[in-house]
């Protein structure tokens, strides 16, 4: 098996990881939201926080990218996207969920929406399209078996 197709199983299991974070978040307003006294829709607020925090990123992301290691790059996202999850256990109100959720977008900008499709692209010239679709189903069927 050609070393591009290890490449691609990697990428699945980044999708896969980001599909759980982003799909079962929903699981734990409620009993988050109970514990801290605060709605579910005050709690949730903090995924917008987060896709919004992404948005923003991303452009930034791309030029980091362009210029340096991909693997400190992806190395460095994930300590930052586990920084942000690690931190939403000592926050007491909302605001620090909040604060959480940016710190998540920043880490996420790295791993999942650019990270996938520039490895891909590296190594597949040929069935991109196939190793891209492949890879990107992994976000839904992570969040699916996960939920």
């Amino acid at each position: 098996m050609h070393y591009a197709w290890w490449i691609m199983i990697a990428c699945c299991a980044i999708s896969a990881g980001a599909g759980i974070i982003q799909n079962t978040g929903g699981l734990f307003f409620v009993p988050v939201g109970q514990d801290l006294g605060i709605s579910r829709g005050s709690l949730s607020l903090y995924m917008t926080y987060q896709t919004l925090t992404m948005t923003v990123v991303m452009p930034f992301a791309g030029k980091i990218f362009a210029k340096g290691n991909y693997k400190t790059i992806i190395t460095a996202g994930f300590l930052v996207e586990a920084i942000g999850f690690a931190s939403m256990g000592l926050w007491h109100s909302v605001i620090g969920w909040y604060v959480s959720g940016v710190i998540i977008g920043i880490g996420m900008a790295f791993i999942v929406f650019l990270a996938v499709p520039l490895l891909l692209n590296n190594w597949f010239k040929d069935k991109l399209g196939t190793a891209m679709g492949i890879a990107l189903a992994f976000t839904g069927i992570g969040g699916a078996v996960f939920n």
